[in-house]
């Protein structure tokens, strides 16, 4: 790669740079997870009068782009100087606006014994000319950077894992969620050993099924290391933590300490599914038209690579137009299911078996549920009930690696911000595009990323360590955004991927919802010959169970008329039973097609049956909305709800609505999106006063039914009594 000269005059040139990941310890980094080295320190090669050499691009980006045809030369970087927008290290600004000494030192040239970018220690004079706390931070830096720098990495050159802090210490172990820090598991004692099971169940359920067990680890994160005989019997003890929980161990990684005293293993546990349970997270596809979102999840599913020419993703497209035009317009669903062992069912179902979703959910202890929402603009309501009706664990972003960042697609991701999903990318057509338009694609995406309003720490997955590290737990605080160089052609990183599916876990709990009522909002309906009207939504609290008698409502007139469950189904497949967070289709009766719509609720007889035509609503307008005014119409999203209301008052950021057709059930507290022509805003219900409310008759039943056991239990105690 040919590097640039500097201007005659000295003046030193900064080649902005596209740095996705922290670099190897030869150039210079970001400590991310540094108190005061927030920004890049790049200490020059050469005193700063003299002339330098710009660094062209990251080595990173140069190895994930290798493979991609030269059609022309690529451009990694501009003879522009400062630093590039896109750029994931910020300007060493904290360093410049140090005191003289302070620069010195942070700056000061390398020696002969020390590698590169590694600064000095501070001499006498130095340190008296800090204040105190100047002089604590810098020792902190200095550390940092000395404890870093002997280390020689001998694989690819990858970003240090989230959880370092440095080569001897990872984050110290968290009081909550679904990893776990174990120095040793040795024969230990029976009573130690029920307590050990008994955390991992703690843990798995923190998880919802899966949890991460670290061995050879300190709980404050010092990575002490075991010996080759020593984590071989604690993972044997591990496994037998499992089986006592009710779970399986998958083997991640393991490496050794940067002392090289002892190696340290990353473990998955995964809940062994009972009576055919498996766990199931939801993810959004989207992005643009042409993206390859729908051939992308044909290969992921299928196992087969796409021709170039689209053959994947016939499989998907539920309408004859969207064979003909390629485009999807509706809303597509994929699974992918996981074994305990962390293995693509969908590919291994032995021979005679397809690969239905039946079939699938029978073999997976996970299953992994793709939504193919439409990426042109003229579907945008369609995404829009997509994300409102679906309660999604996070969100993928899939791009074309020429395409860059389209309008719709910064249209979709600002829904995805405003809803705060964590999101994951995939650039996709690798293997069709230069260097220079790869390069220009990740630029601008990382520019998007680091943007005010995103505000994200873009990671370029390069190999399994990446995947290791990132795990689910990580990607749904949010903070880390992984981006994918994914070919559906010839197969490149898919595997990558399909790791990172494994390890992601739902983010909703399901334990608190259990006991509650049962409460399901309607999100498709339709009619099944020999069967009768059927419909379909994601169970938000409580069990229904085949013979379940509920409330089915409001009718057009704000009406409830009550309903016995028939069957039901789940990925095809019968259940006696759904729980709450499970998407689910029912067969019910005393019911007819034209009574059902999208929208209408099915509630347990012990809740009140409301509608209510009017509601309020804190609504956060996007950027660019402009307040609305009273009278103007538009459309809102609550649930599957999708109806036209009409603003009647509005203050500050608090709105009052009503709807313009027919009363609807709206729950304090549910999600509201305002669309105005464009994605005027989000906002949560804060009241939603009844005007509708009516006692069905099997409530009513119910009461008197009461009334009457405890009229019963009065007369039969008061002989006693007397």
């Amino acid at each position: 790669m040919a590097e640039q000269e500097a201007p005659v005059n000295g003046a030193a040139t900064h080649t902005p740079a596209i740095h996705i990941t922290a670099p190897s310890p030869n150039t210079s980094g970001t400590l991310r997870h540094s108190p005061l080295a927030r920004s890049s320190i790049s200490p020059p090669t050469t005193a700063p009068t003299t002339t330098t050499t710009a660094t062209a691009a990251a080595p990173e980006i140069s190895s994930a782009i290798a493979d991609a045809p030269v059609r022309d030369e690529p451009v990694f970087a501009s003879s522009t100087g400062g630093s590039a927008n896109g750029s994931i290290c910020a300007s060493p600004s904290r360093v410049l606006n140090s005191p003289p000494s302070v620069r010195a030192a942070a700056f000061a040239t390398s020696t002969p014994t020390q590698p590169p970018g590694t600064p000095s220690t501070l001499d006498s004079e130095d340190k008296q000319a800090l204040t105190a706390e100047d002089r604590a931070a810098l020792e902190r830096m200095l550390h940092l950077f000395t404890s870093a720098a002997p280390r020689a990495r001998t694989d690819s050159p990858s970003r240090p894992s989230p959880v370092e802090i440095d080569d001897e210490h990872i984050e110290p172990e968290p009081q909550q969620g679904n990893m776990e820090y174990k120095l040793k598991l040795i024969d230990p004692s029976p009573t130690r050993f029920q307590h050990l099971v008994t955390q991992m169940r703690w843990r798995l359920a923190e998880g919802n099924g899966d949890a991460l067990y670290v061995i050879g680890v300190e709980d404050d994160g010092y990575l002490t290391g075991l010996s080759k005989e020593e984590l071989e019997a604690s993972l044997k003890t591990l496994e037998a933590m499992a089986v006592a929980a009710g779970a399986a161990i998958t083997p991640l990684r393991v490496r050794t300490s940067v002392r090289g005293a002892g190696q340290v293993a990353e473990v998955l546990v995964r809940r062994v599914p009972d009576d055919q349970e498996f766990i199931d997270v939801r993810i959004a596809a989207i992005g643009s038209a042409g993206a390859g979102k729908s051939t992308l999840l044909g290969v992921l599913a299928g196992g087969e690579m796409d021709n170039g020419h689209g053959r994947a993703r016939v499989s998907l497209f539920r309408h004859r137009h969207e064979v003909a035009s390629g485009q999807t317009s509706s809303i597509s669903r994929e699974i992918i299911g996981f074994d305990s062992a962390g293995a693509v069912v969908n590919h291994a179902l032995p021979s005679g078996h397809a690969a239905t979703a039946a079939a699938i959910c029978e073999s997976a202890s996970k299953v992994v549920s793709f939504y193919d929402f439409p990426g042109h603009e003229k579907y945008l309501k369609t995404t829009l009930r997509g994300f409102s009706g679906h309660a999604m664990d996070g969100v993928a972003l899939v791009l074309n690696a020429t395409g860059g960042m389209p309008a719709s697609t910064l249209t979709q991701m600002e829904l995805v911000l405003g809803l705060h999903l964590p999101f994951f990318v995939i650039v996709t057509k690798i293997d069709a595009c230069t260097r220079a338009a790869l390069t220009a694609t990740l630029k601008e995406l990382t520019q998007y990323l680091k943007s005010p309003g995103c505000k994200r720490v873009p990671v370029l997955i390069n190999n399994t360590d990446d995947v290791c590290v990132l795990n689910g737990s990580s990607f749904a605080k949010g903070h880390m955004v992984p981006i994918f160089l994914i070919s559906s052609v010839t197969g490149k990183n898919l595997d990558l991927l399909r790791q990172f599916l494994n390890l992601l876990t739902p983010t909703q709990s399901e334990e608190l919802a259990l006991s509650l009522p049962a409460y399901l909002q309607i999100n498709e309906v339709f009619d099944v010959h020999d069967v009768g009207p059927v419909v379909a939504g994601t169970l938000e609290q409580g069990v229904i169970r085949v013979g379940d008698e509920l409330q089915l409502g409001p009718s057009d007139t704000g009406e409830y008329s009550s309903v016995v469950v028939r069957s039901i189904h789940r990925n095809r497949k019968p259940y006696h039973l759904i729980k709450a967070g499970q998407h689910a289709s029912f067969a019910v009766s005393n019911v007819s097609r034209a009574q059902l719509r999208r929208g209408q609720v099915l509630l347990a007889r012990k809740l009140d049956c409301t509608s209510c035509t009017e509601f309020e609503a804190d609504v956060m307008l996007t950027s660019g909305a402009t307040p609305l005014k009273c009278d103007a119409q538009v459309t809102v999203f609550i649930g599957a709800v999708r109806q036209a209301a009409c603003v009647l008052a509005q203050t500050a950021r608090r709105v009052r609505l009503r709807f313009l057709t027919r009363p609807e059930h709206v729950a304090v507290g549910a999600r509201v999106l305002v669309h105005d022509q464009r994605i005027h805003g989000f906002g949560r219900i804060v009241a939603a006063p009844a005007q509708h409310s009516t006692t069905s008759r099997a409530a009513a039943a119910a009461a008197a039914e009461h009334a009457a056991a405890s009229e019963v239990e009065s007369n039969e105690s008061a002989p006693e009594t007397a």
